[in-house]
């Protein structure tokens, strides 16, 4: 069992500008294989069924993680409109097509009824207006917690982090997300997020529990969690009844 722990951290101007372009090179490569993969999938989605075929014409391959990474990380690079995509770690663009790949097969075992719960939505092309933006980072770009309790992320620098609490592990990674990393500098408080997995051990399954704000929303694998919206805060809003009611205000 994994557990995600959320932190604060103190970015500097210089820091702000190195995460927004790591979440920009990020958030392209995210574009450009979604480009590729939705009219293949769209298009083998009109053949039907290979056991009901619907329609004549041989099913198109669908591009696979290392084909998309040759294409659109190192072959990219090399070419004048992709080759500031050296300005983020190649860990991170890599582990971008992976959520990308889980978040369609989250979407397909919904669809199949694999996957329990509410049907997962396709992904969705990422928006440079909006404000949440995210990178994960895995072991393998080689981040590290310093002597003095900085986060040390390649291509971003040692961020000045608040521990709230002790991890009961090594993370497995970390994913810095929020607006704050982006912001114009702020003379005091500017500050940003940051959320670090790690496998949990026995004594840390009862606390923490998840906030009341995100802990009833699904999580959307490969999408960064989004900001609560006026019906997920049912505290101190008296209480509801119908349909779209919050479970635990009935009776």
């Amino acid at each position: 069992m994994q557990l995600r722990y959320s932190m604060r951290v103190h970015p500097t101007v210089g820091q702000r500008k190195c995460a927004a372009r790591v979440f920009g090179c990020a958030r392209v490569v995210w574009n450009d294989a979604l480009a590729l993969i939705r009219p293949v999938k769209e298009s083998n989605k009109l053949l039907g069924n290979p056991r009901k075929r619907t329609a004549e014409g041989p099913y198109a391959r669908i591009p696979k993680n290392q084909d998309l990474s040759k294409l659109l990380i190192t072959e990219a690079k090399k070419t004048p409109e992709r080759a500031w995509l050296a300005q983020a770690p190649v860990g991170v663009l890599q582990q971008t097509l992976r959520d990308l790949d889980r978040a369609w097969q989250a979407h397909e075992d919904s669809k199949s009824g694999k996957r329990p719960g509410p049907l997962v939505e396709e992904p969705k092309f990422k928006s440079r207006k909006n404000r949440r933006q995210c990178a994960r980072f895995t072991r393998s770009d080689r981040w590290s917690i310093t002597g003095e309790g900085r986060l040390r992320l390649p291509k971003i620098g040692e961020l000045k982090v608040t521990w709230s609490r002790t991890l009961p592990s090594d993370p497995t990674s970390v994913t810095p997300d929020s607006p704050a990393l982006t912001a114009p500098a702020e003379p005091v408080g500017g500050h940003g997020g940051l959320a670090a997995a790690g496998r949990a051990g026995p004594e840390s399954l009862s606390d923490p529990r998840p906030t009341r704000a995100f802990g009833d929303r699904p999580y959307v694998a490969g999408r960064c969690p989004g900001p609560p919206t006026s019906a997920d805060n049912t505290m101190g809003t008296g209480r509801r009844t119908g349909r779209g009611a919050h479970p635990d205000s009935r009776s």
